[in-house]
This record gives C-alpha cells, sequence and structure tokens, in this order.
C-alpha cells in the first residue's frame, strides 16, 4: 500500500471516529489520549492515537526528546486500557501514535501546508488490560523502564523544535 493511501486511510479513521464517537472512552477533555480512537478490534485491536495538537506544548517545554517519547510511551498506556473492555477477546492492543506533518508555507495562502502524517511509534501491549495494570505499565514506561511483555517499534522522529 503506498504512503499516500495510508495517509488518507489514518485520516479517514481519524475522522469517522470523531464523527461517531468512538474516542476514548471516559476521557475528560484535558485527557491527552481523549482522541485515541478504536480502529480495528479482534485479535490484534489497533488504537489510533493522533498527537498532533499535544506535541506544540511538549516540544517548546524543558523536556528532552527522551522525556517526551517516555510521556507518549506512558500516555498510551492509558489509551490501551482506556480501550481494553471494547475488545475483550484481543490477545494484544497496539496504540499507534501519529501526527500531521507540515510542510512548507504556501505562497498562496500563505500558512504552512499539510504533508502527510507520521507514525511516530508503535506501543504494543498485552491483552486484557485493566485499568490497574495499565497505569503500571504507564508508570514504568513513564520512568524508562522497558517492559519485556510491551513491544515499542519507534519507526518515526519527532518534529524538530
Amino acid at each position: 500500500m503506498g504512503r499516500c493511501v495510508r495517509s488518507l486511510l489514518v485520516t479517514a479513521v481519524l475522522a469517522a471516529s470523531f464523527v461517531s464517537g468512538t474516542a476514548t472512552p471516559g476521557a475528560s477533555e484535558n485527557d491527552p489520549t481523549a482522541n485515541a480512537v478504536l480502529a480495528r478490534a479482534g485479535a490484534n485491536a489497533i488504537v489510533l492515537w493522533d498527537v498532533t495538537d499535544l506535541l506544540p506544548s511538549l516540544l517548546a517545554g524543558p523536556a528532552s526528546d527522551d522525556a517526551i517519547v517516555r510521556e507518549l510511551e506512558s500516555d498510551a498506556a492509558r489509551a490501551a486500557g482506556a480501550h481494553s473492555h471494547d475488545v475483550p477477546s484481543a490477545q494484544t492492543i497496539a496504540v499507534r501514535i501519529v501526527y500531521a506533518r507540515i510542510g512548507k508555507v504556501s505562497p498562496v495562502y500563505r500558512s504552512a501546508t499539510y504533508a502527510g502524517f507520521e507514525r511516530l511509534m508503535t506501543v504494543v501491549f498485552p491483552a486484557p488490560l485493566s485499568t490497574k495494570r495499565a497505569a503500571e505499565f504507564a508508570l514504568k514506561l513513564k520512568r524508562g523502564d522497558r517492559l519485556p511483555e510491551v513491544t515499542i517499534d519507534r519507526s518515526g522522529s519527532l518534529p524538530p523544535r
């Protein structure tokens, strides 16, 4: 599948999920994982989490890139835990963390152009994942601990500061 087609699919799934209301259940407006959506149910469930709106505040702060990545990994555990009850038969829950890349400034519109989605990382958790177990994973991931039962694939990079 081409990169452009994948970007369109991600965009379509995110847009459809916002309309249908399948965002993270029980998440408050201030919860960074509130827009994480269940994209695929089944044995290997996938949750898509668009962090486009979250990244500017994280990148503007004093935290290092490693600390930001650990924060996102930690929040991914909470997003997986929040969606775990939606997929009771799942063996794994993968959280794909993506963000919209910004391209050159358009001379016509004088604003940055959309340059597609970047898959920052995918964090795969064992299922079922209770809220308590997700919180334990979140705490350990935030500290930088590597957990043998959690797989992390960092396929992308953070945008430049």
